[in-house]
């Protein structure tokens, strides 16, 4: 018989060990799917942490390019992210089309269009740098943006630092090859813009 002093100690263990297990299986099935990716990139895997899932690591151009995935909890979502570093001055963030950004448009918020419909009805632009972004944003790169759409992406440069995040681990190589070539397409027109 456990003493009553223990129990919340042991459950609280117990609950902590069905985590871990949990974390582990899935991070397991991310490494999985990331392998085959890794290998025809040139890139790496690696192994999942107790409470993160496996990290994949290639370069595109001389830039690192890592891609991984945070477990959710009961008020957070879980998250897949896309980050690199490249030497920009330009600032920008792109998002999902929301109800009240949709308000914002109709009464007239600041807001960049592209004079791409569908592009324009699908996501927020935003920069500090219209014309610098409008270059960037080339019909290449949208075609590499738009698959993402129903991910409900949040992209950003600030400080040279871009991140690609989505909310939600994906379950295939064909849901993570549309995010790493996005933002393979972002490397190739920041380069072309420098």
């Amino acid at each position: 018989m456990i003493p009553q002093t223990l129990l919340p100690i042991v459950v609280g263990g117990g609950v902590l060990l069905l985590i871990i297990y949990a974390n582990r299986h899935r991070g397991g099935k991310v490494k999985a799917v990331l392998e085959p990716l890794a290998q025809r990139k040139g890139g790496r895997v690696g192994e999942p942490g107790l409470f993160s899932y496996p990290k994949l690591t290639y370069q595109v151009d001389n830039v690192e390019i890592e891609m991984f995935s945070r477990p959710g909890s009961r008020n957070s979502p879980p998250f897949t992210y896309v980050r690199f570093q490249r030497q920009s001055q330009l600032k920008f963030s792109i998002y999902n089309e929301s109800f009240v950004s949709s308000l914002g448009k109709m009464i007239g918020l600041s807001e960049i269009q592209i004079n791409n419909p569908e592009f324009d009805d699908a996501f927020v632009l935003k920069s500090d740098s219209e014309m610098m972004f409008r270059q960037l944003l080339t019909a290449n790169l949208q075609q590499k943006i738009l698959p993402l759409k129903n991910m409900r992406p949040n992209i950003q440069l600030k400080d040279g630092r871009f991140e690609l995040r989505i909310p939600k681990i994906p379950n295939t190589e064909m849901e993570y090859e549309v995010l790493l070539s996005a933002a393979e397409g972002f490397i190739a027109e920041l380069k072309r813009l420098m």
